[in-house]
């Protein structure tokens, strides 16, 4: 049966639903303001609140006096589009022909996912205030983290971005970090909670399966996340590692499969059938003081 018999709604639900699942940076931000996105260019309106004055009030003495509340108009645009189109020839057996399409299309989810989580790591990295005061651990230093003389341990450079955020007043819920492998792998390696011995440590290497994410959230207050999309500069073992920690309100994500994709068509030129799809996406920092970071080299590499 071709592949074109399936209807759009079905293979754009597989794609969005696998789009999500491959996220890291994607589900770490706030996502309220997708809206109704139909093209690139498209643009979504984003109201940000100001903190009202905070007065002493006496009884039978106080009056009070009404501020006008600032309110703050930014714009969120969908910028960035990606597609894909492939095709798979009749001459492939017929029954597996469905298979294969599904298959290749949570790859090609995969792809596109992973396309726009590098562009937000950017720029969240990007993003940082540079001033009053500055949002990076020792700014304008390259931290050697690792496990050797003079080397900063991983565990306390989280710790320390923790400690940014709360200077900033960011709200203590629902904070988040992203580190590359090798900075997971030296947090994994820090008997301060990866010991065993104790019912929590016995508990987090339950069924060979250590969870990053929340065995740090009661330590730390963060939960921290992994991926090959942190921001990196240099070649080799000079290479600097942008690892970010914010909160999901200070950066906005919107993203759409737009109706009608991806598309089922047969192809007139020979004998095959195949499926293209359009993807737009866009990404705000939107407050920039909720956001810290640490730039530092692979002590082990």
């Amino acid at each position: 049966m071709s592949i074109s018999a399936y209807i759009p709604t079905y293979w754009r639900r597989m794609l969005l639903e696998n789009l999500r699942d491959a996220h890291v940076f994607g589900k770490l931000c706030s996502s309220e303001y997708e809206g109704e996105i139909k093209a690139e260019g498209d643009t979504v309106k984003i109201f940000t609140v100001g903190r009202p004055t905070i007065s002493t009030y006496t009884k039978n003495s106080s009056s009070l006096t009404y501020e006008r509340l600032q309110i703050a108009e930014q714009t969120l645009t969908i910028d960035t589009g990606r597609s894909f189109s492939f095709k798979v020839d009749d001459v492939d057996k017929v029954q597996t022909k469905a298979s294969v399409m599904e298959e290749a299309t949570r790859e090609a989810a995969w792809g596109l996912s992973d396309a726009s989580d590098a562009a937000i790591a950017a720029a969240i990295s990007a993003g940082v205030a540079t001033s009053s005061p500055d949002q990076r651990i020792q700014a304008g230093n390259d931290l050697v983290v690792g496990s050797g003389p003079g080397d900063y341990n991983a565990f306390e450079m989280l710790v320390d971005l923790n400690t940014l955020l709360t200077e900033q007043n960011t709200p203590a819920t629902g904070r988040v970090a992203v580190v590359p492998p090798w900075f997971a792998s030296a947090l994994l390696k820090d008997p301060r909670f990866s010991s065993f011995g104790t019912p929590s440590s016995m508990d987090n290497m339950k069924n060979g399966i250590f969870n990053l994410t929340e065995v740090m959230f009661p330590l730390i207050g963060m939960r921290v996340h992994i991926s090959n999309n942190v921001t990196v500069t240099g070649t080799g073992a000079t290479r600097v590692f942008t690892i970010n920690a914010w909160h999901p309100s200070a950066v906005a994500f919107a993203e759409q499969i737009p109706i009608g994709m991806p598309e089922a068509v047969r192809i007139q030129e020979d004998f095959s059938d195949a499926l293209r799809g359009l993807y737009l996406f866009g990404h705000k920092v939107l407050r920039p003081n909720n956001i810290v970071a640490l730039d530092c080299l692979n002590g082990a590499a």
